[in-house]
């Protein structure tokens, strides 16, 4: 013998009270800048092979509200030809020119060692990248 049953149970679902967020903060300032990795001095004029340090910075009264990617950089030859050497992810394309960047040691902070290069038949080599901040929702994603 089978028997069906339906079972109920009444439960009162409230809406949760949002609280709103108050605090104003600025956006942060942000700079990239290539330095040497011992004396941490900007470089301006290096020889192919020396190594660098790429640094990305963002400053802010309000760090840990912010989480930081690096992204969509690239190198220009100074006549117009660019190479893209990380993607709108911020991966690594071609890991040998700069690999995967280390977030740290400040919570918007990004590095990562390099060796000087530079395209054949041009002495200027200008990098540009963008800084995407997000809102932090938890852990940052990189």
């Amino acid at each position: 013998m089978e028997a069906d049953k339906t079972v109920t149970y009444p439960l009162t679902v409230s809406m949760k009270s949002l609280e709103p967020y108050t605090e104003l903060a600025e956006m942060p300032r942000c700079h990239y800048e290539v330095v040497d990795p011992i004396s941490m001095e900007p470089l301006s004029v290096v020889s192919v092979g020396s190594k660098l340090l790429h640094k990305w910075k963002c400053d802010s009264a309000a760090t840990s509200l912010w989480c930081m990617t690096v992204h969509s950089c690239f190198v220009e030859d100074g006549s117009g030809t660019q190479f893209v050497i990380l993607n709108e992810e911020g991966c690594a394309i071609d890991r040998y020119l700069l690999d995967n960047l280390e977030y740290g040691p400040g919570e918007l902070e990004a590095q990562k060692e390099a060796h000087a290069f530079k395209f054949a038949d041009k002495v200027v080599v200008n990098f540009q990248c963008s800084i995407r901040l997000d809102i932090r929702d938890g852990e940052c994603p990189v």
